[in-house]
């Protein structure tokens, strides 16, 4: 069965968005911050996308953290500010 270019470059486009999509929580979630309110860190990635939304699985508490990484060609850099909004 052949497809046509335009469907070819759509399917290329959608599997393209859902491996940055799937990078960016993995990054996140290697990120994963301690509950401002209770300070544990067992806290679940809820929301990837505009913002990262997390919950604490102790005290249910839920916040918008999003970590922001300098990056440098191929590697992270250790400079990292937090932006948490409550």
């Amino acid at each position: 069965m052949s497809y046509s270019s335009e469907a070819r470059q759509k399917a290329e486009m959608m599997i393209r968005a859902a491996e940055a999509l799937m990078f960016r929580r993995r990054r996140l979630c290697s990120l994963a911050p301690r509950c401002p309110h209770c300070r544990v860190t067992n806290v679940q990635l809820v929301e990837s996308a505009p913002l990262a939304r997390w919950k604490c699985r102790a005290c249910k508490h839920r916040w918008t953290y999003e970590p922001i990484i300098m990056e440098k060609r191929n590697a992270i850099s250790s400079d990292r500010q937090d932006v948490v909004l409550d």
